[in-house]
């Protein structure tokens, strides 16, 4: 588990107070310890004909390795290096980074993955050279409710296949209701679920491949 710095716990005391703290670091140690994730799976085939409407303004844009401070500022992190660190590693492991804003706000983070590379990162699920994996979203609290996830979601669908990808998955906890509502709205369908389980910070993943569409 990596270190964070007292600046970076004085800050997020700052804003969410000592319990909201004490919340977040007990959580981060018992997730290191012992964690237990199902997952939903979904898949599409080519682009959706219902294009979604977002109800504020959009512009979608591929991100560079010199947005990593955006990146970092959108979400509530304690340990901020690490997560550039973390970022750095999806860019060097061949994903691709879209970001959405709204009046020049940064609104959305979305990546895409492919095979090779994809698997260190999302060792659960198996992709072909014709796949393609969508991960790591997140649609900043102040634009939540308004159809972006799902909007930046089909763009990354257009976007793909221009590139010749056949199929393309994502993820998500089934306690995130907002996400499955967004990835369903956005045109895929669930195929299946999965389950990740870590000790320790030993991982212990069920695989899925499309090539049996099963989970071993």
């Amino acid at each position: 588990m990596s270190r964070i710095g007292f600046k970076e716990l004085k800050a997020y005391q700052q804003r969410y107070g000592t319990l909201g703290l004490f919340k977040k670091s007990v959580s981060r140690v018992c997730s290191f310890v012992f964690s237990y994730r199902p997952l939903y799976i979904y898949e599409i085939e080519g682009v959706p004909k219902t294009k979604v409407k977002t109800l504020c303004l959009l512009e979608i844009r591929r991100g560079k390795r010199e947005d990593i401070d955006l990146i970092v500022g959108i979400r509530d992190y304690l340990n901020k290096s690490a997560i550039r660190r973390y970022v750095q590693y999806h860019f060097d492991s061949g994903g691709e980074l879209f970001l959405g804003f709204s009046e020049g706000k940064l609104a959305h983070v979305c990546w895409l993955f492919y095979s090779p590379g994809f698997e260190e990162q999302w060792a659960h699920i198996h992709l072909k050279k014709d796949e393609a994996h969508i991960a790591s979203a997140h649609t900043d609290s102040e634009f939540r409710g308004q159809n972006i996830y799902p909007a930046v979601l089909q763009h990354i669908l257009k976007y793909v296949a221009e590139k010749n990808i056949r199929q393309v998955y994502i993820t998500s906890s089934p306690k995130n209701i907002a996400s499955v509502r967004g990835i369903e709205k956005a045109g895929f369908s669930k195929i299946g679920e999965i389950h990740g389980l870590k000790f320790f910070g030993k991982k212990f993943n069920h695989h899925w491949s499309s090539s049996s569409d099963e989970v071993s």
